[in-house]
């Protein structure tokens, strides 16, 4: 039920019990000695004036969140969900010059690292209408600058995740989401959510691949639901590392199980030729061979050594 649904059905509720409340007066008074009516009066004076400073309240502090919300809308999530999406295009068009030497680039798009400062100046500038972990996971990012680049990828998603998705809620509250919109957020989304399930994973190649062949995702129709199942996925291998804590002193592969089988199973979903598929799994293949001897060197909290 939306906000205007809720200012009616709650304004209209309180008309009823105050059309009730005055009935049973009236019908009270009609009854009663006369030398209680003056008191009777001054009783229902204050209790209309009560439910009036009530009800006004309840208004004034919807329509502040209201403003509230556009002003967050407005000033922060609209704007960067924009700059997001180019962000990642200048991700996926610097891995296609990597692992395509054939390919030149496009002229219209700067470098990953520029396109991101971008992103990072307008949370930098409005600070006050961003989350605790949004402003956490921004000032992390503002240290580490360009340092390590490839290795802090994630941490550059798990903030986009969180910008694109607040931007989602917050559109859809307002209603001021065009389809074509909501689609090209939700795709970038998916990009994000697929790159940090990799990074949960242990699979630190399949990214990059997966970006070189970012333009299939564009033709992907379900890619909101796709999310949901990577959402799933991440909650299944934090309870089973938990778990397995309780029970071993060692990091066991099939904690990462329902990362490993929703990463394939997106595969077999995106790919829209044999090629595209071949290429991908194969690197998939490879990032388990790589990850199965990585975390066999781990403790049950994760820590090598």
């Amino acid at each position: 039920m939306n906000k205007k649904a809720v200012f009616l059905f709650l304004g209209a509720i309180i008309s009823i019990v105050i059309y009730i409340f005055f009935y049973d007066i009236l019908e009270f008074l009609k009854k009663s000695d006369p030398k209680t009516i003056p008191i009777i009066s001054l009783i229902g004076g204050f209790t209309g004036a009560s439910i009036g400073q009530v009800v006004g309240h309840y208004f004034t502090q919807s329509r502040d969140t209201i403003k509230d919300t556009k002003e967050k809308y407005q000033n922060l999530y609209s704007p960067i969900a924009h700059k997001i999406i180019y962000y990642l295009e200048c991700e996926q068009d610097y891995f296609k010059k990597i692992l395509m030497p054939s390919y030149l680039g496009r002229s219209t798009h700067s470098t990953p690292d520029q396109a991101f400062k971008n992103v990072l100046d307008i949370v930098n500038n409005n600070m006050k209408y961003a989350t605790p972990e949004i402003i956490a996971m921004s000032e992390e990012l503002n240290r580490l600058s360009n340092s390590n680049w490839n290795e802090n990828r994630s941490k550059r998603m798990q903030l986009c995740e969180s910008l694109l998705t607040k931007y989602l809620y917050l559109s859809k509250n307002l209603n001021s989401i065009l389809p074509t919109t909501e689609k090209s957020v939700t795709d970038a989304l998916f990009i994000c959510k697929f790159d940090i399930l990799c990074k949960s994973c242990y699979y630190y190649k399949l990214p990059g691949h997966f970006l070189n062949h970012g333009d299939i995702i564009s033709s992907v129709k379900n890619t909101n639901e796709l999310n949901k199942q990577i959402d799933k996925a991440k909650k299944q291998i934090i309870k089973l590392r938990e778990k397995n804590k309780k029970h071993n002193d060692k990091m066991v592969a099939s904690c990462f199980d329902p990362g490993i089988t929703c990463l394939k199973n997106i595969i077999e979903t995106i790919s829209s030729n044999i090629d595209i598929k071949v290429n991908l799994m194969t690197v998939a293949y490879n990032d388990e061979k790589e990850m199965n001897d990585y975390i066999s060197q781990m403790d049950a909290h994760g820590v090598v050594g």
